[in-house]
């Protein structure tokens, strides 16, 4: 479902914040949002069968050995479409925190290895960088602004924070 081709109105290119949030609320990207997250979810539970329940160690083995590699494949797939074209909030935070997740187990951190300089200087620092709303905002409430930035709820699914972990 992640690796689906989306229609054009909902995977191009766009910097506008009204059109952003829109895209976000469609159905697809929400969808994906919620496949993102699960699969994050069963990846972080299942892919270290040294941290499973006793019940699951061979399921997280099997897990590990069939599933894991090409979670990641697809997850970071949507990571680097979003340099060219667009990848919803919600998707891109649990993508990464995918990515931040697979850094702790060698198989996984293997196959990263050739993709690290891709993924710091083409996604966490681009996503690290102040936007044109961001700048808006702060000149027109610094106050309101700074509160963005340290409000738990309203800091939960942003990407910005979540490129800090894996940073």
């Amino acid at each position: 479902m992640l690796d689906q081709p989306l229609p054009d109105n909902l995977s191009t290119f766009t910097e506008e914040m009204d059109e952003i949030s829109a895209r976000d609320k469609s159905i697809e990207w929400k969808l994906r949002g919620v496949i993102s997250k699960v699969t994050y979810r069963l990846f972080s539970k299942y892919g270290n069968s040294k941290y499973a329940h006793e019940d699951d160690k061979e399921f997280s083995k099997q897990f590990n050995a069939n599933f894991a590699e090409p979670l990641l494949e697809s997850h970071l797939q949507l990571m680097f479409k979003r340099k060219t074209g667009f990848v919803g909030s919600k998707t891109l935070n649990f993508n990464i925190k995918f990515v931040t997740a697979s850094t702790k187990l060698q198989k996984t951190m293997d196959k990263l290895k050739p993709f690290i300089e891709n993924i710091l200087y083409e996604t966490i620092i681009p996503i690290m960088l102040i936007t044109q709303k961001d700048a808006t905002l702060f000149h027109e409430d610094p106050i309101e602004y700074i509160r963005k930035q340290l409000d738990f709820t309203e800091t939960l699914f942003m990407p910005k924070n979540t490129v800090i972990d894996l940073l």
